[in-house]
C-alpha cells in the first residue's frame, strides 16, 4: 500500500457512473470526446462520453461506432454539438489525432498542452481552450509535466477548484507533500536553529510568533503510549499529569498546592521561573540524558521564558517510553527539593509519598484518556492550524491564534532560512483545507489530516467520513462510513473502515501483517463496551491482507460501500 494523506484515502475516484452522470454539465464552447451509439432521426444522436449516454443533435455526418471531438455549440435542452474540424478541412478528426485537436483550437502543439488534452481525454473530462491554456501555462511554471503535475490536475478538476497558481501549489502541497508530521517537526528545528540567532527585531518577533503557535500545535498533537502495553496506574496518572500540564501549567501547581507541598501563596510565575532556574543549573550533559534533548537544543533552554521551557520540558517526558519519562519526573522533583522559598515544612517528606500515591492526586484518571486526548486532538487541530480561517472573516467571528493566522501576517518578516519553508506549511494548510469537502449527489465526504506524536512514534492520521447530511447539516451518525488511515509503529501501514447502517457498525482492517488475533480478543470486548455506550451495536471485526487477497477481493474491498464510490486501498 503507497503512503497516503489524500492521494489514497480521499481518493473518490474519477470513475463514478451514477453520480457523474448527475453531475455532468455541459457548456457552449466545451470539447469532448464521445462514441456514437446511434443514429436518430433529425440529426440527433446517442454518444458516449466516458460511462456516461448523451442524446444530442449533430451538425455533421458521422459514423457509428466511431469516435470524435464535439464541441458544443447549444446546452437548452438537447445538447447541440458540432464535429471539431481542422482550420483547413472540413474533414472530423479522429479522436486520437492530437496535434489536430490542438490546431482546430487555435493552440500551440507543445508538450505541456498536449499533457493537458491527454489528461482531459483519459479522464473523460469536457474541456476548454481556456483550461488547457491555464494548466499548460501552470505545468510550465511549476516544471511539472509529469504524472504528479496531472494528478493534480485531476483532483483541481473533480473538485471544481479554480486553476491558479496558489491553489495549485496548495492543492500538490496537500497531495505530494512529505507527512505532515514530519513536515512541522522539520519546521519547527528550522524556527529553533533561527531563534539561536541574533536577529533584526521584526524578523524576531516573527519568529516568536510562528514558533509559538507551532510549538501548540505539536504539542496538543502528542499522546503519551506505553509500548502498546496497558499501564500501572501509577504510569496512567503519570502520563495523565503531564498531559494537563501542557495543557495548562497551573494545573500541577494547584496539584501541589492541594497535596500541601508547594505553598499555597505561591504564583505560576515564581514557580516557573524556579522550575527552570533549577534545571539550568544542573550540568549540561545531566540535561541532555535525562530528558533525551539534544546539546544544542539545551544551550536554547537558556533563552526562552519560563513557561516555554516548561513545555519543552514536559513535552519531552510525554514522548518517554516506559517507566523512564517517570523516573525523569521523579528525579526533576529531587533537584527541585533544593529549591527555597516555594516548598511547605511536610514537603521533603510528603514528596515521594506523593509520587508514589499519584493515582489518588490525579482527578479524572480512566482507561479512556488516550481516547479523549485523540478526540481533543481531531477538535483542537483544525482550530489551532487554521482550518476556518477564511469562514470565521466572512462570518465575523473573533477568531483565537491560528497558524495560518501567523504565517499570513509573519510571512514577510521572516528570515529568508525559514521562509520558502513557511510558505510550504502555509500551501499545506490551504490544500487541506480545498480538499476536506466533496460532495457528489446526495453523498457528502469530509476529510481532515492531523499530525499524531504517539510516544516515541510519529504519523499522520488521515480521517475521511463519508454519508448522506441531516437536516442540521451534519453526517448522518446512523448511516455512515468512516475510514482511518495511519502507520503503526509495529504493524505499518493500516486502513480501517467502518461502516454503519442503522447503528450497526462493521469494522475491516486492511494490513499486509498477519492478523493479531490476541490482540483483537483482548480489546474487541471493549470496543463493542464503548459502542454500546453510544447507542451502537457491533457487528463484526474482519483483518484482511491486501497482498493476499484475490483480485475480485481487491475490487471489492476497494469499493465496498455506496454505489460509485472508489477508495483505493
Amino acid at each position: 500500500m503507497e503512503r497516503t494523506s489524500f492521494q489514497t484515502i480521499n481518493a473518490t475516484s474519477v470513475h463514478r457512473s451514477a453520480a457523474q452522470a448527475k453531475l455532468l454539465q455541459l457548456k457552449p464552447g466545451q470539447i469532448f470526446e464521445g462514441k456514437v451509439l446511434k443514429l436518430y432521426p433529425n440529426q440527433t444522436a446517442s454518444l458516449r462520453l466516458g460511462t456516461m449516454h448523451v442524446i444530442a443533435r449533430l451538425q455533421a455526418a458521422i459514423s457509428v461506432g466511431e469516435k470524435y471531438f464535439f464541441q458544443v455549440t447549444k446546452n437548452e435542452g438537447v445538447p447541440h454539438l458540432k464535429v471539431l474540424e481542422t482550420p483547413r478541412n472540413t474533414v472530423p478528426i479522429p479522436a486520437q489525432t492530437t496535434n489536430d485537436v490542438l490546431k482546430a483550437m487555435d493552440l500551440p502543439f507543445n508538450k505541456a498542452n498536449e499533457m493537458m488534452l491527454q489528461l482531459f481525454q483519459k479522464e473523460q473530462i469536457p474541456f476548454s481552450k481556456e483550461m488547457i491554456q491555464q494548466g499548460g501555462a501552470l505545468l510550465k511554471r511549476f516544471q511539472l509535466m509529469n504524472e504528479e503535475g496531472v494528478r493534480v490536475f485531476t483532483h483541481m478538476y473533480h473538485r471544481n477548484i479554480p486553476f491558479t497558481e496558489r491553489t495549485f501549489q496548495a492543492v500538490r502541497a496537500a497531495l505530494t507533500g512529505p507527512p505532515l508530521v514530519e513536515q512541522l517537526k522539520q519546521f519547527e528545528q528550522q524556527l529553533m536553529n533561527e531563534s539561536a540567532k541574533a536577529l533584526p527585531m521584526k524578523q524576531s518577533e516573527a519568529l516568536k510568533s510562528v514558533q509559538h503557535m507551532l510549538t501548540t500545535i505539536i504539542q496538543s498533537s502528542t499522546i503519551p503510549k506505553e509500548n502498546g502495553q496497558p499501564s500501572s496506574p501509577q504510569l496512567e496518572a503519570f502520563h495523565r499529569l503531564i498531559q494537563r500540564s501542557l495543557e495548562n501549567p497551573l494545573y500541577l501547581l494547584r496539584t501541589l498546592q492541594q497535596a500541601n507541598i508547594v505553598k499555597g501563596d505561591i504564583h505560576l510565575s515564581g514557580f516557573l521561573t524556579t522550575l527552570q532556574q533549577t534545571v539550568l543549573s544542573q550540568e549540561h550533559t545531566t540535561i541532555m540524558d535525562l530528558f533525551s534533548i539534544k546539546e544544542g537544543n539545551v544551550r536554547l533552554l537558556h533563552e526562552q521564558q519560563p513557561e516555554t521551557f516548561f513545555r519543552t520540558l514536559f513535552t519531552s517526558l510525554s514522548t518517554m517510553e516506559g517507566r523512564k519519562g517517570l523516573e525523569s519526573f521523579q528525579r526533576l522533583f529531587a533537584w527541585l527539593g533544593s529549591a527555597r522559598g516555594i516548598w511547605t515544612s511536610q514537603s521533603a517528606s510528603s514528596l515521594q509519598q506523593w509520587i508514589a500515591t499519584l493515582p489518588t492526586h490525579v482527578e479524572g484518571l480512566s482507561s479512556d484518556e488516550n481516547a479523549n486526548a485523540f478526540l481533543r486532538l481531531l477538535k483542537n487541530f483544525p482550530q489551532l492550524s487554521g482550518f476556518f480561517h477564511e469562514k470565521n472573516i466572512f462570518e465575523h467571528h473573533m477568531q483565537q491564534r491560528t497558524l495560518k493566522m501567523s504565517l499570513l501576517e509573519k510571512l514577510p518578516y521572516l528570515p529568508s532560512k525559514v521562509r520558502e519553508q513557511a510558505e510550504t506549511v502555509l500551501h499545506r494548510v490551504t490544500g487541506a483545507q480545498l480538499l476536506a469537502e466533496e460532495q457528489h449527489g446526495w453523498l457528502h465526504q469530509t476529510t481532515i489530516q492531523v499530525p499524531l506524536f504517539l510516544g516515541g512514534h510519529q504519523t499522520d492520521v488521515t480521517i475521511q467520513w463519508e454519508g448522506r447530511k441531516t437536516k442540521t447539516n451534519h453526517i448522518d451518525p446512523a448511516h455512515c462510513r468512516i475510514l482511518f488511515y495511519l502507520e503503526m509503529a509495529h504493524f505499518g501501514e493500516m486502513v480501517t473502515d467502518v461502516h454503519i447502517q442503522q447503528r450497526v457498525v462493521t469494522v475491516t482492517i486492511f494490513n499486509e501483517k498477519e492478523e493479531p488475533k490476541a490482540i483483537i480478543a483482548m480489546w474487541q470486548p471493549y470496543l463493542q463496551k464503548q459502542l454500546e455506550k453510544l447507542h451502537y451495536q457491533f457487528n463484526a471485526l474482519y483483518w484482511k491482507n491486501p497482498t493476499t487477497m484475490k483480485r475480485a477481493d481487491q475490487r471489492d474491498a476497494a469499493h465496498v460501500g455506496y454505489e460509485g464510490v472508489d477508495i483505493r486501498i
